[in-house]
């Protein structure tokens, strides 16, 4: 996430003045990262000690090990397009490569990201993978939608689109592990 913040701040650099569409991709590109970092941390809860009992606790421990190469490769391609559409001119368009770029890399990010929080021992206690990835995966295809039905896209919009969504995503993780503690609590009580 890193080199994603890095490619940002070239992209900042690179305008000698700022136009309102520079400043707003440079804006809710910080957003974005910081939406994903969020929802690493905090929605996949990917950090957290991933305790192998069981040869399915192993299997799952793989998954999640797996699912970080194409994250960090599509973060790392997120802040390119980023850094990009910063130093675009205000009235320009990106073009159908450059958007299937940016779209495909924002949704193998989301959907490893998925991966990664289904691995969870919270999203596995709570209810079954596939209800917790459906909700993360519908919202990951959304962002290929403009580029498959070639939609000119504004690249500053399409950035604050790519920034909400990141921030959404936390919010399925989010309830996925108040689900389960209010089930825990139901238990004990």
């Amino acid at each position: 996430m890193g080199e994603s913040l890095v490619a940002v701040m070239r992209g900042i650099e690179s305008q000698e003045t700022w136009s309102p569409h520079a400043a707003s991709a440079a804006f809710f590109g910080m957003a974005l990262v910081f939406g994903l970092w969020w929802w690493y941390f905090g929605g996949a809860h990917a950090a957290k000690e991933r305790h192998v009992r069981s040869k399915r606790d192993f299997r799952l421990f793989r998954v999640w090990s797996y699912a970080h190469f194409p994250m960090y490769l599509g973060v790392a391609t997120v802040g390119i397009g980023v850094e990009r559409v910063i130093g675009l001119n205000g009235g320009a368009i990106l073009g159908r490569g450059e958007a299937w770029l940016l779209a495909a890399a924002a949704t193998v990010v989301m959907v490893s990201l998925a991966t990664i929080a289904a691995t969870s021992e919270k999203a596995r206690s709570s209810r079954s993978v596939t209800k917790f990835l459906l909700p993360h995966c519908l919202v990951a295809a959304m962002i290929l939608l403009p580029p498959v039905i070639a939609l000119p896209l504004v690249p500053h919009l399409f950035v604050i689109v790519l920034a909400i969504l990141a921030v959404l995503q936390v919010a399925p993780s989010r309830n996925e592990r108040k689900i389960g503690l209010r089930t825990i609590e139901q238990i004990e009580g």
